[in-house]
């Protein structure tokens, strides 16, 4: 949006009661936002052909993902307390996931005891939770609980 097409907005609210006239600036702030977009994508695609003629692979990546709309920044890693606030230090996040497993893994039922029996494979052990977050690589994605890798990580550290 340019200043130019803001004040032509204003001169069109101004013309509100004439049909006319506001019709003919309606058109108007049409074609200018066509143009300004058309010029938008024209300065991308310069800018795209530019990297691509200095071999930068990179940026011409990059750029396209911008203007394809496929860009998109990773928003995870942000660990926020239960008044939204952002939390920063290794400790504050060691007690916020403290609390958070605590909540998820809280159990009021009974000490219904299961047979035996019918539970089916050997135990899980520590050993073996232990070996999984071991190899779990650095910057994995979190899964559908929303547990990212380096969050379990922390947490064996906290252990």
């Amino acid at each position: 949006m340019t200043e130019e097409i803001l004040e032509i907005m204003e001169e069109r609210r101004l013309n509100k009661g004439k049909a006319e006239e506001y019709r003919r600036i309606q058109k108007n702030i049409r074609r200018k936002i066509r143009e300004a977009k058309d010029k938008e994508h024209k300065e991308k695609c310069d800018e795209i052909e530019f990297h691509q003629s200095r071999f930068d692979s990179f940026n011409v990546h990059r750029k396209v993902r911008e203007v394809t709309g496929k860009y998109r920044k990773n928003g995870s890693g942000k660990l926020m307390d239960e008044d939204g606030n952002l939390i920063m230090s290794t400790e504050e996040k060691k007690k916020i996931w403290k609390i958070y497993l605590e909540k998820l893994f809280h159990d009021e039922r009974g000490d219904v005891i299961p047979n035996r029996d019918e539970i089916m494979g050997d135990d899980i052990l520590e050993k073996e939770v232990q070996l999984a977050i071991d190899q779990i690589k650095h910057g994995k994605a979190a899964g559908p609980d929303e547990v990212e890798a380096d969050f379990l990580k922390l947490l064996d550290e906290y252990r």
